[in-house]
Parts: structure tokens; sequence; C-alpha cells
């Protein structure tokens, strides 16, 4: 299914982005300040060609767990198949 491109410029197919993007508060470059104090999750929804008075929904949901490593290994495990340490050593 076609994402929508968030990409701020023209574009030669507007219809091909990204389901999910995430953003953190770094800096836009070296020295510069921070965006702001946030992190980022955006879902875009699939790029509709709507008739006139048409309308289509998109839902979003985002779960924030913390908690010991032993209680969020098996939510990991369920959730995204795999285990804890897995996306740590994914994320070194």
């Amino acid at each position: 299914m076609d994402y929508v491109n968030s990409m701020w410029e023209i574009q030669k197919e507007p219809y091909r982005g990204d389901a999910v993007n995430s953003y953190n508060d770094g800096p836009a470059k070296p020295g510069a300040k921070p965006f702001g104090p946030f992190y980022e999750l955006e879902t875009s929804s699939p790029a509709l060609d709507l008739a006139p008075q048409a309308s289509a929904e998109h839902l979003h949901r985002t779960f924030h767990l913390q908690g010991e490593e032993k209680d969020l290994d098996p939510i990991c495990r369920v959730a995204l198949g795999v285990s804890l340490d897995k996306i740590k050593e994914a994320l070194k």
C-alpha cells in the first residue's frame, strides 16, 4: 500500500513514503540549539485519492513502557518477536 511522502520538497512520487518516522531532540547541525525537549513518533496514513465528500480514518497508538529489564523482556518477545538483549545489542 502507498504512504504519503512527507519530505518538504517537490515530489516525483508523492505517494511513495514512509509509514513511520521518528525524530529526537538533536540539533539540526553541530553547535546549534536543539529543536525542543521531545521525541516524536509520526505515522502516515495510506495515501488515498478520495472523492469529494469522502473520508478515511487513520489510527495511531503509542505505548511507553518502563520498568525492570526482567519485566520488559517478555513484553519485547511477544510484541516485537525478539529479546530485550537483542534490541540492546542492535542499538550499540
